[in-house]
Protein backbone atom coordinates (compact mmCIF):
# COMPACT_ATOMS: atom_id res chain seq x y z
CA UNK A 1 0.00 0.00 0.00
CA UNK A 2 2.91 2.45 0.92
CA UNK A 3 4.53 1.66 -2.48
CA UNK A 4 0.90 2.55 -4.34
CA UNK A 5 0.38 5.78 -2.17
CA UNK A 6 4.27 6.45 -3.08
CA UNK A 7 3.47 6.04 -6.68
CA UNK A 8 0.59 7.56 -7.33
CA UNK A 9 2.49 10.81 -5.30
CA UNK A 10 5.00 10.68 -7.56
CA UNK A 11 3.07 10.59 -11.06
CA UNK A 12 0.85 13.79 -9.21
CA UNK A 13 4.59 15.24 -9.64
CA UNK A 14 5.69 14.39 -12.58
CA UNK A 15 2.28 15.60 -14.10
CA UNK A 16 2.79 18.90 -12.42
CA UNK A 17 6.18 19.41 -14.08
CA UNK A 18 4.41 18.60 -17.25
CA UNK A 19 2.45 21.26 -16.88
CA UNK A 20 4.75 23.66 -15.86
CA UNK A 21 6.81 22.87 -18.53
CA UNK A 22 4.20 23.35 -21.00
CA UNK A 23 3.63 27.09 -19.68
CA UNK A 24 6.79 27.96 -20.50
CA UNK A 25 6.51 26.72 -24.10
CA UNK A 26 3.40 28.55 -24.49
CA UNK A 27 5.20 32.07 -22.84
CA UNK A 28 8.17 31.01 -25.83
CA UNK A 29 5.91 30.44 -28.11
CA UNK A 30 4.24 34.05 -27.89
CA UNK A 31 8.14 35.85 -27.21
CA UNK A 32 8.53 38.62 -29.80
CA UNK A 33 4.96 38.64 -31.22
CA UNK A 34 2.33 40.60 -31.37
CA UNK A 35 0.48 38.93 -28.00
CA UNK A 36 3.49 39.79 -26.18
CA UNK A 37 3.27 43.66 -27.30
CA UNK A 38 -0.34 43.11 -26.44
CA UNK A 39 0.08 41.94 -23.07
CA UNK A 40 3.12 44.02 -22.03
CA UNK A 41 0.94 47.06 -23.29
CA UNK A 42 -2.00 46.61 -20.94
CA UNK A 43 0.69 45.47 -18.20
CA UNK A 44 2.22 49.01 -18.36
CA UNK A 45 -0.66 50.97 -18.50
CA UNK A 46 -2.51 49.27 -15.66
CA UNK A 47 0.77 49.85 -14.10
CA UNK A 48 1.03 53.67 -15.11
CA UNK A 49 -2.58 54.37 -13.80
CA UNK A 50 -2.50 52.79 -10.45
CA UNK A 51 0.72 54.85 -9.69
CA UNK A 52 -1.18 57.85 -10.52
CA UNK A 53 -3.66 56.89 -8.21
CA UNK A 54 -1.53 56.31 -5.54
CA UNK A 55 0.47 59.84 -6.24
CA UNK A 56 -3.26 61.06 -6.40
CA UNK A 57 -4.49 59.79 -2.59
CA UNK A 58 -1.02 60.52 -1.02
CA UNK A 59 -1.50 64.05 -2.28
CA UNK A 60 -4.86 64.27 -1.18
CA UNK A 61 -3.96 63.35 2.02
CA UNK A 62 -1.62 65.76 2.09
CA UNK A 63 -2.93 68.66 1.01
CA UNK A 64 -7.10 67.83 1.72
CA UNK A 65 -7.90 71.87 0.96
CA UNK A 66 -6.26 72.13 -2.15
CA UNK A 67 -7.99 68.66 -3.21
CA UNK A 68 -10.82 70.01 -2.08
CA UNK A 69 -10.78 72.69 -4.55
CA UNK A 70 -9.59 70.40 -7.29
CA UNK A 71 -12.86 67.87 -6.83
CA UNK A 72 -14.77 70.91 -6.57
CA UNK A 73 -13.49 72.26 -9.96
CA UNK A 74 -13.62 69.27 -11.91
CA UNK A 75 -16.89 68.33 -10.19
CA UNK A 76 -18.71 71.86 -11.47
CA UNK A 77 -16.92 71.37 -14.82
CA UNK A 78 -18.88 68.20 -14.73
CA UNK A 79 -22.56 69.28 -14.09
CA UNK A 80 -21.46 72.49 -16.50
CA UNK A 81 -21.29 70.21 -19.34
CA UNK A 82 -23.99 67.86 -18.50
CA UNK A 83 -26.20 70.69 -18.36
CA UNK A 84 -24.87 72.58 -21.48
CA UNK A 85 -27.89 73.25 -24.01
CA UNK A 86 -27.81 71.99 -27.42
CA UNK A 87 -29.08 74.23 -30.49
CA UNK A 88 -32.36 71.67 -30.36
CA UNK A 89 -33.28 73.59 -26.67
CA UNK A 90 -32.45 77.08 -27.83
CA UNK A 91 -35.16 76.33 -31.08
CA UNK A 92 -37.19 74.75 -28.43
CA UNK A 93 -36.89 78.04 -26.13
CA UNK A 94 -37.72 80.64 -29.21
CA UNK A 95 -40.87 78.56 -30.58
CA UNK A 96 -41.87 78.80 -26.76
CA UNK A 97 -40.98 82.33 -26.49
CA UNK A 98 -43.01 83.09 -29.70
CA UNK A 99 -45.51 81.54 -28.76
CA UNK A 100 -46.13 83.32 -25.42
CA UNK A 101 -46.14 86.75 -27.35
CA UNK A 102 -48.78 85.50 -29.35
CA UNK A 103 -50.72 84.70 -26.56
CA UNK A 104 -50.49 88.62 -25.74
CA UNK A 105 -52.49 91.30 -27.55
CA UNK A 106 -50.37 92.87 -30.22
CA UNK A 107 -51.00 96.96 -28.48
CA UNK A 108 -49.44 95.36 -25.18
CA UNK A 109 -46.26 93.15 -26.62
CA UNK A 110 -42.89 94.26 -25.41
CA UNK A 111 -41.58 95.71 -28.80
CA UNK A 112 -37.80 94.41 -27.76
CA UNK A 113 -38.99 90.64 -27.42
CA UNK A 114 -41.12 91.07 -30.49
CA UNK A 115 -37.67 92.26 -32.38
CA UNK A 116 -35.53 89.46 -31.13
CA UNK A 117 -37.61 86.54 -31.80
CA UNK A 118 -39.15 87.59 -35.29
CA UNK A 119 -35.12 88.57 -36.19
CA UNK A 120 -34.00 84.77 -34.64
CA UNK A 121 -36.57 83.00 -36.93
CA UNK A 122 -35.72 85.17 -39.71
CA UNK A 123 -31.87 83.44 -39.25
CA UNK A 124 -33.07 80.30 -38.77
CA UNK A 125 -35.37 80.70 -42.20
CA UNK A 126 -32.55 81.85 -43.92
CA UNK A 127 -30.08 78.56 -42.18
CA UNK A 128 -27.38 80.90 -41.15
CA UNK A 129 -27.79 79.97 -37.28
CA UNK A 130 -24.59 78.37 -36.15
CA UNK A 131 -23.78 76.56 -32.46
CA UNK A 132 -20.82 76.67 -31.01
CA UNK A 133 -20.06 74.48 -28.28
CA UNK A 134 -17.36 74.90 -25.57
CA UNK A 135 -17.89 71.87 -23.50
CA UNK A 136 -19.44 73.58 -19.97
CA UNK A 137 -21.07 76.73 -22.57
CA UNK A 138 -22.27 77.13 -25.78
CA UNK A 139 -22.70 80.31 -28.02
CA UNK A 140 -25.41 80.72 -30.93
CA UNK A 141 -23.95 82.57 -33.82
CA UNK A 142 -24.82 83.93 -37.45
CA UNK A 143 -22.47 82.33 -40.44
CA UNK A 144 -22.73 84.08 -43.53
CA UNK A 145 -25.13 81.49 -46.38
CA UNK A 146 -26.68 78.62 -45.63
CA UNK A 147 -24.97 75.37 -45.21
CA UNK A 148 -26.55 74.41 -48.57
CA UNK A 149 -24.70 77.16 -50.25
CA UNK A 150 -21.84 76.19 -52.30
CA UNK A 151 -21.32 79.19 -54.42
CA UNK A 152 -17.03 80.31 -54.25
CA UNK A 153 -17.41 82.96 -51.37
CA UNK A 154 -19.37 80.46 -49.17
CA UNK A 155 -15.57 78.28 -49.41
CA UNK A 156 -13.74 80.41 -49.76
CA UNK A 157 -10.79 80.37 -46.75
CA UNK A 158 -9.90 83.85 -47.20
CA UNK A 159 -13.80 85.18 -46.64
CA UNK A 160 -15.02 82.86 -43.91
CA UNK A 161 -15.66 84.46 -40.93
CA UNK A 162 -12.54 85.92 -38.93
CA UNK A 163 -11.75 85.18 -35.42
CA UNK A 164 -10.83 88.92 -34.40
CA UNK A 165 -14.54 89.66 -34.80
CA UNK A 166 -16.19 86.68 -34.25
CA UNK A 167 -18.13 88.42 -30.45
CA UNK A 168 -19.47 90.34 -33.01
CA UNK A 169 -21.67 87.50 -34.73
CA UNK A 170 -22.68 86.00 -31.19
CA UNK A 171 -26.58 85.95 -30.64
CA UNK A 172 -26.97 84.18 -27.29
CA UNK A 173 -24.96 82.12 -24.76
CA UNK A 174 -26.50 78.73 -23.84
CA UNK A 175 -25.19 77.85 -19.82
CA UNK A 176 -27.20 75.67 -17.75
CA UNK A 177 -30.39 74.45 -19.83
CA UNK A 178 -30.98 77.65 -20.68
CA UNK A 179 -30.20 80.93 -23.14
CA UNK A 180 -29.94 83.64 -21.26
CA UNK A 181 -30.43 86.44 -24.09
CA UNK A 182 -33.17 85.15 -25.42
CA UNK A 183 -34.55 84.74 -21.82
CA UNK A 184 -33.55 88.57 -21.05
CA UNK A 185 -35.44 89.23 -24.23
CA UNK A 186 -38.56 87.84 -23.06
CA UNK A 187 -38.27 90.31 -19.60
CA UNK A 188 -41.94 91.99 -19.52
CA UNK A 189 -42.96 90.72 -22.72
CA UNK A 190 -46.60 91.61 -22.18
CA UNK A 191 -45.61 95.37 -21.18
CA UNK A 192 -45.15 98.15 -24.03
CA UNK A 193 -42.91 100.15 -23.30
CA UNK A 194 -41.91 102.36 -26.42
CA UNK A 195 -38.71 103.62 -25.16
CA UNK A 196 -37.26 100.12 -24.67
CA UNK A 197 -37.71 100.46 -28.72
CA UNK A 198 -36.34 103.68 -29.55
CA UNK A 199 -33.09 102.05 -27.49
CA UNK A 200 -33.58 98.70 -29.24
CA UNK A 201 -32.81 100.81 -32.47
CA UNK A 202 -30.34 103.05 -31.47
Amino acid sequence: MFSNHFGRNICRINNGDVKIRRMFVTAERFKGTFVENWINYWKNLYTDYKEVALDIVKECRERPIKASIYATIAGGSYYCAKHNPDEVSFREQLISSSLKIGLVGEPIRNPVSVFYTKWLEQCYNEGIIRRLNLGVISFVWLDNYDKGCALYKTVCPYLKPRYVTFYQRIVDVGFLDNWWILENSMTDYDVNDSGTYDKLLA
